[in-house]
């Protein structure tokens, strides 16, 4: 017995029902002619290689580019380039939403920015990206109105700091804009603070009693000329293991102090990759004042805080963190 194996996405039609049974004189039967038409998925096959190609011939081009600068640019690996973003032409959401789009981050941004609760800070903020992914609901004391977040899990006051006096204006304009279009019910009621200066150096950032119950940093290692002094600074402006939240019920302390998230890009998983990486730092570095290909890992173990969890997406080029204060660290009160 004879089986045919057809594939799904190929639609099979018979066209000569009495040839497929019919004796032809030598004893054998013949199978009947078939018509094929091409069904969705390989169309759909066909569409997504073609946008893989042309995808692929964009960033050739680009990386060859990047290869033809880079080789007259005057800038050391891990130089300080956050001074690209102080120029009021640029549209920086718009030069970084398709590559965003393209590894999901919005949605590794959302889920990151869920932990934060308490008196927040979030450093690097650039023009506020994580700003309309904050659940800044206040706190409903009954518990009835569908829109209020639990004592134990809310924010109570966010700070909100860049470097750039340029993205900290468009992140103050961005808030507005968000809260205004939210029911009074549903705005946030705490304080709201837009802070313009290096959070690297010790007393641009005024330490709360009680320190920070979260910290959020995304996208602003690649950054920084020294990554693990300034996440080092970040652990002492957090709350530390033992100390007690002004702004959070003492049912919402673990005694391991705050957190610190950060997500981050930096080098891959992969020699092939990183390789294509430090080929394109310079160019990269030079026009979007930041290096993509740091070590990460290396960064945060440097910076001696603790590593209460980390994930790694996109061959290992995004990396997404929870830290912790390490204990007996000094603060800067």
């Amino acid at each position: 017995m004879h089986s045919t194996h057809v594939p799904l996405a190929v639609a099979v039609e018979r066209v000569d029902e009495e040839d497929a049974q019919t004796d032809h004189g030598d004893g054998t039967l013949r199978a009947g002619r078939y018509r094929r038409h091409i069904g969705p998925m390989v169309w759909a096959s066909c569409i997504f290689g073609f946008s893989l190609a042309l995808y692929g011939s964009y960033y050739y081009t680009t990386y060859t580019q990047a290869l033809q600068v880079a080789a007259h640019l005057d800038l050391a690996q891990n130089a300080d380039v956050s001074d690209r973003w102080r120029d009021r032409t640029r549209d920086f959401d718009e030069e970084v939403d398709v590559s965003e789009k393209f590894l999901l981050l919005k949605a590794k941004r959302r889920r990151l920015v869920q932990w934060a609760t308490g008196n927040v800070l979030e450093v690097s903020c650039g023009t506020g990206r994580n700003l309309e992914l904050y659940d800044l609901r206040p706190y409903d004391a009954q518990e009835k109105g569908g829109y209020g977040r639990s004592r134990r899990t809310r924010i109570t006051s966010i700070t909100f700091n860049d470097q750039s006096d340029v993205m900290i204006e468009r992140a103050e304009a961005k808030f507005d804009a968000l809260e205004a279009q939210r029911p009074e019910a549903q705005r946030f009621n705490g304080r709201v603070n837009f802070l313009v200066g290096d959070a690297g150096i010790k007393g641009v950032i005024p330490r709360p009693a009680g320190g920070y119950d979260t910290i959020v940093q995304t996208m602003g290692v690649c950054s920084m000329a020294d990554a693990p002094a300034f996440l080092r600074h970040l652990g002492e402006l957090c709350r530390q293991p033992g100390e007690q939240s002004e702004w959070l019920p003492p049912e919402a302390d673990d005694g391991r102090g705050g957190k610190i998230l950060l997500l981050e890009h930096g080098r891959s998983y992969y020699s092939w990759l990183n390789r294509l990486l430090d080929n394109g730092a310079k160019m990269h570095a030079n026009h979007y004042g930041c290096w993509w290909n740091k070590d990460v890992g290396d960064v945060v173990s440097q910076s001696g805080l603790v590593v209460d969890r980390v994930r790694r997406y996109n061959f290992g080029t995004t990396y997404e963190y929870v830290l912790r204060p390490a204990q007996g660290r000094q603060t800067d009160d």
